[in-house]
């Protein structure tokens, strides 16, 4: 039976709700009232000896100031990602036109475009993952020190509020600026009042939609699961730490689960079973954004959940020096090499070891055979997740050996990156205007090629607004967020 509404759009809408009245609840007097009787369940009848994290007290305590430079880094790298999605060579045209009208965003055969593909796809396959596993690693000890009610007061806060922030007032702008760059085209129509608030402050069903946030609304998600699991089952950590034959063979062990399920995903895609705009798989798709890593993403979560009772973060700091050398060394050559792979065969071709792409349909048909069907997902299915869990610990290794001391400025990052991330969105649509202005003067810069032959005419354009972009959206968001920060309150959530 088919949906009268739109079931994407209404899957957004409840967890729109679902945040509201989270949020509502919390930072309400009723729930403040309720935090006043609420005790933490995981102190409550365990001895000294029982807690879980009593292995690492024997230890000296080691600052991990690799774990908050490696998130400031990965921030940056949310901001060029988002850059390099909007100039890759498979962008449908691209935000930029020559004074002719004629979308410069088909440059095929631009270095420029080919590097923003390799660069997008390439950092894909961990960058986000790593975020969820770094996420889970102070979940447990957040839970143990507040308590259930208290840990979902913070999550909250912390996660719900800035999605509300998104979808309320940072979405709503990003499509006024692009409304508004979109209207200086030659040809178009120019900017539409009615069309912007028909479309965020009208009826339109899209309107709950998180957006690039989806990451914050899935790791609130995922945290509300975590408490209920915590509270129903009361789930203790491990007596003493896994040994490392034990945790190898679960990370090995849980690859493999998740690549089996995600090939069953891809699979029922790829045989029209399952579509991304409609339905499940609709759904599926707006709350993970990239399916092939759904599962890996899932994943990556738990591992850093029993990351730290099981001293995974501070082993890092035992490696010797030729391993921790020798793991940062093929950490950057894998990365060099999917990004590469990925600028001269991109996700859309039929490569094996693809990266951020979805297999598509065999044929028009829904009626494709099962074989046909899984021969097509394998690559989207095994590659997203391989590297995954290979590039992650290796990231993770990478960031200890180079990235493990503090100064002002790493403490200014580390400060503002969580405020970066919702803010940059405001700020793509801008550096795009700008770097059509700056390319496409008619009487100053000439632009007369033809696209799709021979575009290489104007590479050095492309790649100049290509590194303009990642100029201006690092500089104006990590200060416009410093400066937000200083709002009172602000840090409390950001």
């Amino acid at each position: 039976m088919d949906f009268v509404v739109d079931s994407v759009a209404v899957f957004d809408w409840v967890l729109l709700s679902f945040v509201l009245l989270g949020v509502a609840f919390f930072v309400s007097p009723l729930g403040n009232r309720y935090e006043t009787q609420a005790t933490c369940p995981d102190d409550s009848g365990l001895e000294e000896g029982n807690k879980p994290a009593e292995p690492v007290v024997s230890k000296p305590r080691v600052r991990l100031y690799y774990l908050d430079n490696i998130k400031s880094v990965l921030t940056e790298v949310v901001l060029l990602f988002h850059v390099s999605s909007l100039m890759k060579q498979h962008n449908g045209g691209g935000p930029v036109w020559d004074a002719d009208g004629v979308p410069l965003g088909a440059y095929v055969n631009s270095s420029a475009g080919q590097f923003a593909t390799g660069f997008q796809h390439g950092f894909s396959a961990f960058f986000m993952p790593v975020f969820f596993f770094i996420s889970g690693c102070f979940t447990p000890s957040s839970y143990r020190k507040k308590g259930a009610f208290g840990f979902l007061k913070d999550k909250f806060i912390r996660l719900g509020i800035p999605v509300l922030l998104v979808i309320f007032v940072l979405s709503p702008l990003n499509r006024a600026v692009n409304s508004v760059s979109t209207s200086t085209i030659p040809g178009n129509n120019g900017f539409s009042h009615d069309w912007f608030f028909d479309s965020y402050y009208g009826f339109n069903l899209y309107f709950a939609s998180a957006g690039p946030c989806w990451f914050v609304r899935a790791l609130l998600v995922f945290n509300c699961m975590y408490a209920l699991i915590q509270k129903c089952c009361k789930v203790q950590g491990p007596s003493e730490p896994w040994s490392a034959k034990k945790s190898l063979l679960v990370y090995l062990s849980l690859f493999f689960i998740v690549f089996v399920l995600t090939l069953l995903l891809m699979t029922a895609e790829a045989s029209g079973k399952l579509s991304w705009a409609s339905g499940f798989g609709g759904m599926w798709k707006t709350f993970f954004q990239t399916p092939n890593l759904s599962f890996a993403n899932m994943a990556m979560f738990g591992l850093g959940c029993v990351a730290k009772d099981n001293l995974w973060l501070t082993s890092v700091t035992e490696l010797g020096k030729k391993t921790r050398v020798v793991g940062t060394l093929l950490f950057f050559g894998i990365l060099i090499g999917c990004i590469l792979q990925q600028a001269i065969s991109p996700g859309d071709s039929d490569t094996f070891l693809q990266l951020d792409s979805f297999p598509l349909p065999v044929s028009s048909s829904t009626n494709v055979t099962f074989t046909a069907a899984l021969k097509r997902s394998l690559g989207t299915s095994f590659g997203p997740p391989f590297f995954t869990f290979v590039l992650c610990p290796l990231c993770i290794v990478s960031a200890f050996c180079l990235m493990n001391f503090t100064n002002k400025f790493t403490q200014f990052l580390s400060a503002n990156a969580y405020a970066v991330y919702f803010l940059h969105m405001v700020f793509l649509p801008i550096g795009m205007l700008l770097a059509w202005y700056m390319t496409s003067a008619k009487y100053h810069i000439p632009m007369e090629w033809t696209p799709m032959q021979n575009t290489e005419f104007a590479a050095g354009w492309m790649w100049l607004m290509l590194i303009f972009q990642y100029i201006f959206i690092t500089l104006v968001t990590w200060s416009s967020a410093y400066v937000m920060r200083k709002i009172p309150g602000a840090t409390r959530v950001f």
